[in-house]
């Protein structure tokens, strides 16, 4: 559910009237969020993150992710970078801007200067 993700990063301050499907509030009125004291204790070199599923027949799932995507040891792709720009960039630049400056970006090794971003 790529809503779920979103809704998980954005500011739930807000309150869930904003969320668009009732399934995702449902859902996430199931979560519970702990802090881990082994992994906070690795912090700030290593920014892990455990996450356990207990399914409501009592199954136990248990996904141990040591790094980031994007961290040193888990680098984005390309494909994943631009997609991180267009994502960041276009609600704020608009889209045409973001592509604009994407294409700018993939030719700055051969700019004589950053100027060619403006």
């Amino acid at each position: 559910m790529p809503q779920l993700r979103r809704a998980l990063a954005e500011d739930l301050g807000r309150g869930d009237a904003w969320l668009p499907d009732g399934r995702i509030r449902a859902l996430m009125a199931r979560i519970e969020a702990q802090v881990d004291a082994e992994l906070d204790a690795a912090f700030s070199g290593r920014r892990a993150a455990r996450v356990e599923i207990e399914t409501e027949d009592g199954q136990h799932y248990v996904w141990l992710q040591p790094d980031r995507n994007g961290d040193p040891e888990l680098p984005l792709s390309d494909a994943e970078l631009e997609d991180k720009l267009m994502e960041l960039a276009a609600p704020v630049i608009g889209l045409d801007r973001a592509k604009t400056l994407l294409a700018g970006i993939w030719r700055l090794d051969d700019a004589p200067s950053v100027r060619v971003l403006d």
